[in-house]
C-alpha cells in the first residue's frame, strides 16, 4: 500500500471511530430516560447500567477547569497525531491502527467538551452495589487503542529477543 493509501486509512479508522461515538452518545441523549438508569445486567456482585452522565472532570474524576483540561486534550491530539504520522512512515501497521483509535475517540471527547462543557459518559460499572467507573464508547477506543499499542511492542519486544537469541546460538 502507498504511503498517501496509508494515511487514509488512518483517516477513515479515526472518522469510523469518532462516528460511532457521536452515534451513541446521540442515542443516550436521545433515548435514554433521565435520571433514571437502564439495567443492562445485575447480579450480586457485578451490574452494567445504562444511563446519561456530563463529567465535567477530567479523567478519574480529577477536578479542574475547563480551559485546562481542553488545552490539555489539544496537546495530546498534538503529540497522537504526531506519533501517528511516524509510525505510518515507519510502516508499524499495529500502532498506526491503535494511534488512529485514539485520535477518532480523543476528538469525540473534545467534541463534548465544547458542546456540553463536559464529556457524555453512559455505560456505568458496579461493584458489590457500589458505583463503580462510568465511561463512553470513546473511553473504551483509548483503551483498546493502548492496548494495541502495548501488544505490539510486547510483541516486537519478543522479536528482538528471539534475534539476538538466535544469533548468539
Amino acid at each position: 500500500m502507498t504511503r498517501s493509501g496509508k494515511f487514509i486509512v488512518a483517516g477513515v479508522l479515526s472518522s469510523v471511530t469518532l462516528l460511532i461515538d457521536r452515534i451513541t452518545k446521540y442515542y443516550v441523549i436521545d433515548k435514554l430516560p433521565v435520571p433514571n438508569r437502564v439495567f443492562v445486567f445485575r447480579n450480586n456482585f457485578f451490574s452494567i447500567d445504562l444511563g446519561l452522565s456530563i463529567n465535567n472532570k477530567l479523567a478519574l474524576s480529577i477536578p479542574m477547569p475547563q480551559i485546562i483540561i481542553i488545552g490539555l486534550i489539544i496537546i495530546i491530539l498534538i503529540l497522537v497525531s504526531l506519533l501517528l504520522y511516524r509510525e505510518i512512515l515507519k510502516n508499524n501497521c499495529w500502532y498506526s491502527v491503535g494511534f488512529a483509535i485514539i485520535f477518532g475517540a480523543a476528538v469525540s471527547n473534545l467534541v463534548d467538551r465544547f458542546i456540553y462543557n463536559g464529556v457524555i459518559d453512559f455505560v456505568q460499572m458496579n461493584f458489590f452495589n457500589i458505583t463503580g467507573i462510568i465511561f463512553n464508547l470513546a473511553d473504551a477506543f483509548i483503551i483498546g487503542g493502548i492496548l494495541i499499542i502495548l501488544i505490539s511492542e510486547f510483541n516486537n519486544i519478543k522479536l528482538k529477543y528471539e534475534n539476538i537469541h538466535n544469533n548468539n546460538t
